[in-house]
């Protein structure tokens, strides 16, 4: 991979998370991925990660389910 092509990569992915479109990413926006794999890991949603539950969420990242 080149260079040109990581920064390329990088610059999709900010403007990914930069959902208002104004050139910065606010805390809600670069915490919005985190936020989302939490959710989705917390399977009793009591707003707490068990030991179990978090070990689940290395499956997804192996996997390639967690995203870019």
């Amino acid at each position: 991979m080149t260079q040109a092509e990581f920064l390329a990569l990088r610059r999709k992915a900010f403007a990914k998370l930069d959902t208002d479109k104004d050139g910065v990413l606010s805390f809600e926006e670069a915490a919005a991925k985190t936020i989302a794999n939490f959710t989705g890991a917390d399977a009793d949603h009591d707003g707490k990660l068990t030991a179990g539950e978090f070990q689940a969420t290395s499956s997804m990242r192996r996997s390639g389910d967690e995203g870019a």
